[in-house]
Parts: C-alpha cells; sequence; structure tokens
C-alpha cells in the first residue's frame, strides 16, 4: 500500500525532467546560448566572448525552467563532429537549433544540417523545434521570417515549430524562447507517456 501512495505522490508531484539538444553549425552561438541560459535560470556569471571555447563534443546545463527540470545537451557543431548528434536523438524531447543569422553564406549548410536532425528516425515524430536566429544584434541579420523560409521551416507539420530572433550574447529574447520551448516540450512528453511505447 506504501509502495502505490509513494508512486502516486510521485506522479502528482514530482517535477518532469526534460532533455533538449542545442545543435547547429559551429560558431552559431550555441555554448554562448547555454552560458547565457545558466545566468538566466543558475545566476552564473556569464564568461565574455572571447573566454567561450568552441565545443569538442559536448556541454552539459541543468537547471529548472518554468517548474520543469531541464538538461540542456550542447553539442559541437564542426562538421567531424554532427555525426555524434544522432547518439542524443532518441533521449530528445525538444531541439534547439541555433542559426548564425548574420551569416548568410551559411544557410543552405545550415538548411542540410537541421534537414539531416529532422529527418532522423531515433527523433521522436513530435519533439518540439526551436530555430534560434542568433546574433540578431550583428550587422546584416535576418528577421525570423527570413530565417524560417531560409531552413524551410514550413515543412516542419508533425512537430510543434518556432522561430525567434535572439542574441545569446546579451540575452536579448533568450528567456521567451526558452520558455516556449520548455512548456511545448513538456507537454508533448506527458502525451507520449499517456500514450506508453508504441
Amino acid at each position: 500500500m506504501f509502495s502505490l501512495l509513494s508512486g502516486l505522490w510521485q506522479y502528482l508531484f514530482a517535477k518532469q525532467t526534460v532533455n533538449i539538444l542545442i545543435v547547429g553549425l559551429d560558431n552559431a552561438g550555441k555554448t554562448t546560448l547555454l552560458e547565457r541560459l545558466k545566468t538566466i535560470y543558475l545566476s552564473a556569471n556569464m564568461a565574455g566572448p572571447d573566454a567561450i571555447p568552441p565545443t569538442i563534443g559536448m556541454n552539459l546545463g541543468k537547471m529548472e525552467i518554468v517548474g520543469v527540470k531541464v538538461i540542456f545537451w550542447d553539442l559541437g557543431g564542426q562538421q567531424t563532429l554532427r555525426s555524434i548528434w544522432a547518439h542524443y536523438f532518441a533521449e530528445a524531447d525538444a531541439v534547439v537549433y541555433v542559426l548564425d543569422s548574420a551569416d548568410e553564406e551559411r544557410f543552405g549548410e545550415a538548411k542540410g544540417a537541421l534537414d539531416n536532425v529532422m529527418g532522423h528516425h531515433d527523433l521522436p515524430p513530435a519533439a518540439p523545434l526551436m530555430i534560434l536566429a542568433n546574433k540578431r544584434d550583428a550587422a546584416g541579420a535576418c528577421g525570423t521570417e527570413a530565417a524560417g523560409a531560409a531552413l524551410g521551416t514550413a515543412a516542419f507539420t508533425s512537430r510543434p515549430c518556432r522561430v525567434e530572433a535572439a542574441s545569446g550574447l546579451s540575452g536579448a529574447g533568450v528567456e521567451g524562447a526558452v520558455a516556449w520551448l520548455v512548456d511545448a516540450a513538456s507537454r508533448c512528453k506527458k502525451d507520449r507517456e499517456a500514450q506508453g511505447p508504441a
């Protein structure tokens, strides 16, 4: 009887945990975004841009956002490292795809990398996607409509998808974008758990 009550208590009151992947091309600002999230939700000091090295492998960030425990997996974006992304897809509840919105010359490469993520059989089909058009304060940065068009987001009809302009460096637009994603990921995960194993 105790274990039944304990299980009910856990079900009703335990905080949900969601895993969110942060992916995108190298130099898009993924690690800067993770560092900014740590300053917002963990009151950590933000390192200067020169002190944030490129990610070789993976960085991890754990924090609570809108009442949900969130684990962010920041994965290296160099071409040689993108093959490891697939090892994390099955556990992903949502994806943040970081686009350098001021680097139009790499939009085609960014779209190809995103298509590989979204088309992978291990990524849950309803996992929400946030396209973060990063570096919105940089000269030549495109807006959300241009970023969405460049990455072909109209094709992602099977999942919640949103495009937001932000700056990981200044924090502008980050909190609202991530709050939406965490809420969408939490709802999608609850729906999957209610449906049971496929």
